[in-house]
């Protein structure tokens, strides 16, 4: 897993980053939106990489990978007054089935708590046939069912202190 602010992405990673998001939330998904709507400047970004060419480190202009999950993490204040923020979850359509999703919303929540505190609750907007997925690691609804690009999305909320422990990678 990568962590980086918005201005240490090189140009090869943010491509790979709106490629898989446009692939999956434009394409795949059949929603016709702006999928670049301001927030990725104020966003810190979890990348998950799988490497053709270990020679190289992805940042390398000679370097072979894919991005096959990703993550915007936010800081309280940037969306939402108190609670951090997490957006844009997405694992590649040829990486799924395999805990990808798991390990990803596992290791958002992980540094979210290392980034902004492990007391900090997390919101997101997650589309509502997630909901039992979400509620797996703590989410819970709080507000009614919205339309988001044509999409039914919930809102919801991890208070951190009364979630139940992240799912271990040996349980996906």
């Amino acid at each position: 897993w990568n962590l980086k602010t918005f201005h240490e992405l090189t140009a090869t990673e943010i491509y790979h980053i709106l490629r898989l998001r446009s692939q999956v939330f434009v394409v795949e998904q059949q929603s016709i939106q702006q999928d670049i709507d301001g927030k990725d400047m104020n966003a810190t970004h979890l990348i998950g990489i799988q490497s053709s060419s270990s020679s190289s480190p992805p940042s390398s202009p000679s370097s072979s990978f894919e991005i096959i999950a990703y993550a915007r993490l936010f800081a309280p204040g940037v969306i939402y007054d108190k609670e951090a923020a997490i957006g844009r979850i997405v694992v590649s359509p040829s990486c799924r089935g395999q805990g990808m999703g798991q390990a990803l919303v596992r290791e958002a929540m992980e540094r979210c708590g290392g980034l902004y505190g492990f007391g900090v609750d997390i919101k997101i907007g997650g589309q509502t046939r997630l909901r039992s997925f979400y509620e797996g690691f703590g989410f819970k609804q709080y507000g009614e069912e919205y339309l988001e690009n044509g999409t039914p999305h919930i809102p919801m909320i991890c208070t951190r202190s009364s979630s139940p422990s992240l799912p271990s990678s040996s349980s996906q």
